[in-house]
């Protein structure tokens, strides 16, 4: 009984700690990895690169060739511009998911408090 008393009063608070290296380190030993350094991720920014050189380059052959057979119409700009729109929204979406589920494994652990780190960075 004594040894159920202990243990209740270690899970009542956590601490936790946001970093850059992981995305946050709890006090209970608990590491959350920075999903930022996923593969997918990684891929997903990689092809939002390609897309966008993809759509800068569309916009400045409309600028240089106004109108000339074969060259990139509004029609495709606005083509390629949802094509970076919808890779915009599923990284976010990648990333909101990864957030939430974190935090609800960390709620659902149901302490009493919970302290997060408050740091004020300044580059000199």
């Amino acid at each position: 009984m004594n040894w159920k008393k202990q243990k209740r009063i270690k899970c009542f608070e956590i601490e936790i700690d946001l970093g850059i290296k992981d995305f946050a380190v709890l006090s209970n030993g608990e590491i959350y990895k920075n999903i930022n350094k996923a593969s997918i991720v990684k891929k997903l920014e990689e092809k939002l690169k390609r897309e966008q050189r993809c759509l800068s380059r569309k916009y400045e052959d409309l600028k240089k060739h106004k109108t000339k057979k074969g060259e990139a119409t509004r029609q495709n700009i606005q083509k390629q511009g949802l094509k970076v729109q919808k890779l915009h929204q599923r990284l976010e979406s990648i990333k909101n998911d990864y957030i939430n589920n974190d935090v609800s494994k960390t709620v659902k652990t149901k302490l009493s408090y919970i302290t997060i780190e408050d740091l004020n960075v300044s580059v000199k």
